[in-house]
């Protein structure tokens, strides 16, 4: 007993450890299992906890804006989207004007 205070603590901890090596694999395993039969039960959610109250001014306002233009995750979607489009014209119209640029600048040379 006086040899175990004599020890460090992580000197102590390391022993009991490698002297139960096996009960402590066991206890490893055993506990991987059993989170692992849990995970059935897990379910992932995409919204934010509301730690708001139902009558507070800024939920109010946010459910009126759910309301009106639906869940924010499709702005996002619609945003992309019109950028994408938004994006393919602009360069559409560069293409052209270079294209352009260079018949006069032929025309001009004959």
């Amino acid at each position: 007993m006086i040899k175990w205070f004599s020890l460090g603590f992580w000197e102590l901890i390391a022993r009991v450890v490698l002297r139960n090596r096996i009960l402590m694999l066991s206890i490893v395993v055993l506990t991987t299992v059993l989170l692992a039969m849990q995970w059935k039960n897990i379910h992932f959610t995409h919204t934010e906890a509301n730690m708001l109250p139902d009558d507070n001014i800024v939920n109010v306002e946010y459910n009126a804006f759910l309301d009106k233009f639906g869940e924010e995750g499709n702005l996002v979607i619609i945003g992309v989207a019109i950028l994408s489009a938004l994006l393919s014209l602009i360069l559409f119209f560069l293409a052209n004007s270079i294209k352009g640029r260079s018949l006069r600048i032929e025309q001009r040379i004959h």
